[in-house]
């Protein structure tokens, strides 16, 4: 599980550098096309296409499916104003701690807002949540951002994004979680005399940390990619395609999805990304020449070969081009209904969740069973004046996307199938630089979909406050629930065993309790 960083194979080195798909492959001046067709001659579409569009209903066709989707907010989500205290008396203190970094308790509800103005959205006022009773009977808000767009009756703000999701039971909130090799208390903090995470407030360390949830020591491997290690067996592909990979990246390489043996693979929003050819025209002889380019490819990635790293340069590009080719025509032969619609015009989460719904109403003609999807969102690094337009636009973005997500997945009968978790390297401090936030440690994220045990929040929610028993500087949380406690209760949803999931999370039994219970 902690190997050497400096003992990974020569296959292991091939393996995640091309078979991410191909992708990696488009800039190159050489870009050799047809040959995916070439390579991939043999794989056809296992069932026609739908002459009006529409999809299946997953849960009756597959109805052991299942799909894990990572949205990963890089540079640190803000914790502080993602959940807010309602709560008079503890608002009051959370607004002086913060000074200009505060969003407004309540507002003017007639402010107009849409996509172009989204920066403007926090004068609208919060959102409540609750009174919530495993939190103390506190009441707790939304920021603004995460309210429905256009709209200017305070009761319409809920009917879309998270809030609806919240309302409806089909998201929850995880309360200050961050990595941690075992608990802490603030005294043991302060006194280094337990195990931290490494290169804390870094964060490269703390993306890998978050996603390989090894938080004392180091792995070579994310948490998706071991858990696609124990289930990829269970994907079969029909006779005459390829085996398509447990995990799928819409959002380029990431730690979480990295695995020992079982493949990965990478899109982008628009679906698969070919090589294409060189095309000569100005010659008489063009397309012998063509072909001969196209056979001399083909030649080089599948003939066997002596030398290893050949080899298995050429099984990757030819299960690259292969598996182009299989998800190419599963997608043209399972279009989503026309009625689910993506909010994707200048933001590129939606496309992407757009892409991992399209997948998985394909999901059946691939014989996939269990799929792990990687999805992200960056800006939220915000240490100056951009901090409250910057975040103010990206949780607008993030809440249309999550919901569109989540009205495909029951459009095509996939809800209760399909769970969407959120995750970010650290959340920020409470206090203020004088313009914008710095680097932190815990932070709240959320879970949706229709096994989701929603409308609550699990785990413990902080003082708002300097100086609290949480704080460990500048309004900085230690967390309280621990990355491996998150990642266990979707491991154990998505089928693993209590065995393998103790093998997959090393720390996992130093914490308690060991499922949250969101799912």
């Amino acid at each position: 599980m902690n190997p050497s960083k400096y003992s990974r194979t020569r296959r292991l080195f091939l393996q995640r550098s091309a078979a991410l798909g191909a992708v990696g492959m488009a800039p190159l001046a050489l870009q050799l096309e047809a040959i995916a067709a070439a390579a991939a001659q043999n794989v056809e579409p296992r069932v026609n296409p739908k002459a009006g569009g529409g999809g299946i209903d997953l849960s009756a066709a597959a109805p052991n499916y299942k799909a894990l989707v990572c949205l990963f907010m890089y540079g640190g989500n803000d914790n502080a104003n993602f959940i807010i205290p309602y709560d008079q008396a503890e608002y009051d203190k959370y607004a002086l701690d913060r000074t200009n970094l505060a969003v407004a308790r309540t507002g003017d509800p007639t402010v107009q807002v849409t996509a172009q103005t989204s920066t403007n959205m926090n004068l609208r006022g919060l959102i409540p949540l609750g009174p919530l009773a495993n939190q103390g009977g506190r009441t707790l808000a939304f920021h603004p951002n995460v309210g429905k767009n256009n709209v200017t009756d305070p009761a319409q703000f809920r009917n879309d994004g998270l809030p609806w999701l919240w309302d409806q039971g089909k998201l929850a909130v995880i309360a200050n979680t961050g990595p941690l090799a075992v608990p802490l208390t603030k005294t043991e903090y302060n006194n280094k005399s337990k195990p931290r995470p490494q290169n804390l407030y870094s964060h490269s360390d703390q993306q890998n940390t978050w996603m390989n949830s090894t938080a004392a020591g180091y792995s070579s491997t994310g948490v998706g990619g071991r858990i696609a290690e124990l289930v990829d067996s269970q994907n079969v592909p029909p006779q005459g395609q390829p085996k398509i990979a447990t995990c799928i990246s819409i959002a380029g390489v990431n730690t979480y999805q990295v695995a020992e043996t079982a493949q990965a693979y990478q899109i982008n929003s628009s679906g698969p990304v070919g090589i294409s050819p060189v095309a000569f025209f100005s010659y008489n002889n063009n397309t012998a020449i063509n072909n001969s380019i196209t056979a001399a490819f083909n030649e080089q990635i599948t003939r066997l070969r002596g030398n290893h790293f050949e080899t298995q340069w050429g099984s990757m590009m030819n299960y690259s081009l292969q598996t182009k080719t299989a998800i190419t025509n599963a997608l043209a032969a399972n279009p989503l209904p026309g009625s689910i619609t993506f909010r994707t015009s200048g933001n590129s989460l939606s496309s992407q969740l757009r892409m991992v719904a399209k997948l998985i109403n394909a999901s059946a003609q691939l014989g996939m069973v269990r799929q792990i999807f990687f999805v992200q969102i960056g800006g939220f690094d915000t240490h100056g004046n951009e901090f409250h337009p910057q975040n103010n636009t990206n949780w607008n973005r993030i809440t249309e996307a999550v919901y569109d997500f989540y009205q495909a997945m029951a459009g095509i009968g996939a809800a209760n199938q399909v769970t969407l978790f959120s995750a970010s390297e650290f959340g920020r401090t409470l206090d203020s630089n004088g313009l914008g936030s710095d680097h932190g440690w815990g932070g709240h994220q959320f879970v949706t979909g229709g096994a989701v045990q929603g409308g609550q929040m699990y785990g413990t929610f902080p003082a708002v406050a300097l100086g609290s028993a949480d704080d460990i500087g500048r309004g900085s949380l230690l967390p309280t629930v621990s990355t491996d406690q998150v990642h266990a209760n979707l491991a154990t949803w998505f089928g693993l065993t209590g065995t393998e999931v103790n093998d997959i999370l090393p720390n996992l039994q130093n914490f308690s309790p060991t499922n949250l219970g969101f799912l």
